[in-house]
């Protein structure tokens, strides 16, 4: 069997049996623990897995993850309204925070709301938002999510007043990175293409690092996440970007 059919092979039957350990993985795939450790990293990679201690689970479906950590993100949500105001142009990026966003906004500052997110583009419609703009492209059935070169080039033409971004994980010592590489450069030019920026973050998502660099403190304006009980990391949070806590 070669490299990509067993990738394919694995990721099926995570699928299909919704958790599997190495161990297992290796007995069926007839290689060895470390090979299939090696395997589960490039899935996890292509966010078509998710791995555990031990092996791996079938990847959540969004709309479970909405449900995750929901309130925290609804009080985010809710910092991230109060920077709004009439007619601005708003990015929001992909993710599960920024769906409870248009819950909390006023139809009437007219904003042009700008997302490759195909759920949150339905949700603002819901929501009788009449500016929205949904970046165009191939869909990520895992994020429901947006790709193509041609938003990347559209973005570069475009200037945002706010612009708001997830992490898949943020530290002290590398800043903000990101797991999922499918749109981390039109995010970064969307960053420059804006003339404020801001990372909305749970705080579960602090003390790791992901594979990619997505920005430095320096890069930002403004950091909003939830406080932290250890009053030593919101202070070394404060000390290196404007910080809201919630």
């Amino acid at each position: 069997m070669d490299y990509f059919t067993r990738l394919d092979q694995i990721e099926n039957y995570i699928n299909k049996m919704g958790r599997v350990s190495t161990v297992d993985l290796s007995k069926k795939f007839k290689v060895s623990e470390q090979t299939i450790r090696k395997n589960l990293s490039e899935l996890e990679k292509e966010d078509l897995i998710t791995r555990i201690h031990g092996g791996a689970k079938k990847k959540s479906g969004f709309k479970d993850r909405l449900e995750i950590n929901k309130a925290s993100k609804k009080k985010l949500c809710q910092e991230v309204a109060k920077l709004l105001s009439r007619e601005d142009v708003v990015f929001l990026d992909g993710g599960t925070t920024y769906y409870y966003l248009p819950d909390f906004v006023d139809t009437d500052l007219n904003c042009k709301f700008i997302t490759f997110s195909t759920l949150l583009a339905q949700k603002l419609i819901e929501a009788k938002h009449k500016n929205v703009y949904l970046l165009g492209g191939l869909i990520n059935p895992n994020t429901l999510e947006t790709f193509s070169y041609e938003a990347l080039e559209m973005i570069r033409q475009m200037h945002f007043n706010l612009a708001f971004f997830g992490t898949s994980n943020f530290s002290l010592e590398y800043g903000f990175t990101e797991q999922n590489l499918t749109n981390l450069k039109l995010k970064q030019v969307v960053r420059e293409r804006a003339e404020f920026a801001a990372v909305v973050t749970t705080k579960n998502k602090f003390g790791s690092n992901a594979m990619s660099k997505l920005f430095d403190y320096s890069e930002l304006d403004l950091l909003i996440t939830e406080s932290f009980d250890n009053e030593t990391i919101n202070q070394a949070l404060a000390n290196k970007i404007k910080l809201v806590q919630v």
